[in-house]
């Protein structure tokens, strides 16, 4: 049996202005489109990911193959001895606004290979787990439970979860998310089902440029600034400032050089594709908090940071209240879904 493959980010190429005639509802047959070839090569301009696959018609790039679907091909591109896969488009996916292809020959199974970081550690002061993360993992679990069918099906319970979990880029999450979406689609109740593909559309979409802006500015700015973090900073008031660079600049895959440059927005791609682990994300942050306030010892805000030591593109680290039922976040502004 052939893997269906989703294509992704249309809406950033060349098939851009076909959205409407794609997925809009009342559209005329989609018939023109099925049994469309397309062809599936390594992207070697997307940095922030190494296993990136892109979608190419005849002449121009027209999507990505979903991140949750690159371990069906990416190891055929990079191990396989395979540089191009040719697919059929087969279907049409409306809710997570995807091209749905099957690869014309069955491809073997070939294992995608795994980018090791360079060994890193940071033993000084740690963050607390923020609560919005503490949220999502526990409305993670209640969906579960819903799963399991130890609890009805609850609305808000869905929807706070899509809100909560976008906060969190580690590894950590991504795997809870994709094994949570595979639960939710083998469930035999409807509603259980669409928020399995619900929660897929939310995961296509969450490393695109609009998203990972949304968390930098929204998302960072209420972590840096709760209670807790702001203890921490100063309780170790004395921290060795030098010390915090060179952790920073260490920190695999150049993510802490991009913060350090003021690369904000490849600083959460980057992040986000890395899939590093919750606990190293925890550090990483921390390490920000403690580098920010030593800069604003020496210097007082506003900060114009000196050559090298740019905090994070000019982010300021103001209070932002984004109200959620008393805990963290009014995910109102992060647009986690595409747009229509």
């Amino acid at each position: 049996m052939k893997n269906k493959i989703h294509i992704v980010g249309l809406r950033y190429y060349s098939w851009c202005g076909h959205m409407d005639e794609l997925f809009a509802p009342d559209a005329p047959a989609h018939d023109r489109w099925i049994g469309q070839k397309l062809f599936l090569q390594r992207d070697h301009h997307f940095v922030e990911d190494p296993h990136a696959v892109m979608a190419w018609s005849m002449t121009d790039p027209v999507g990505h193959v979903a991140k949750v679907d690159l371990p069906l091909i990416a190891g055929v591109l990079e191990e396989g001895g395979c540089d191009l896969v040719v697919a059929t488009i087969v279907g049409l996916d409306a809710m997570r606004r995807a091209l749905v292809v099957e690869p014309v020959d069955e491809l073997p199974v070939v294992p995608c290979p795994v980018h090791e970081p360079v060994p890193w550690t940071w033993d000084g002061p740690v963050m607390p787990l923020p609560m919005m993360w503490a949220e999502a993992d526990h409305l993670g679990r209640m969906m579960n439970l819903m799963v399991q069918g130890e609890l009805p099906y609850d609305d808000e319970v869905v929807s706070r979860y899509m809100q909560s979990t976008v906060t969190d880029l580690s590894g950590d999450a991504y795997r809870n998310r994709k094994q949570l979406s595979q639960a939710l689609l083998q469930s035999r109740e409807p509603l259980l089902v669409e928020a399995g593909h619900a929660l897929l559309a939310v995961m296509d979409h969450m490393g695109g440029k609009e998203q990972m802006a949304d968390w930098y500015n929204h998302v960072i700015n209420v972590l840096f600034n709760s209670k807790e973090v702001q203890d921490m900073a100063m309780r170790y008031v004395e921290v060795d400032v030098q010390q915090v660079i060179a952790a920073l600049r260490s920190f695999p895959f150049e993510i802490g050089c991009e913060w350090l440059a003021g690369n904000t927005d490849l600083f959460a791609r980057r992040l986000y594709y890395a899939q590093i682990p919750r606990t190293d994300i925890l550090k990483l942050f921390s390490l920000i908090v403690l580098y920010d306030r030593a800069c604003r010892r020496v210097q007082p805000a506003p900060v114009q940071p000196a050559v090298g030591l740019n905090l994070g593109g000019g982010c300021q680290l103001s209070v932002s209240t984004l109200e959620n039922h008393g805990t963290v976040m009014n995910i109102e502004q992060a647009r986690i879904l595409p747009k229509p």
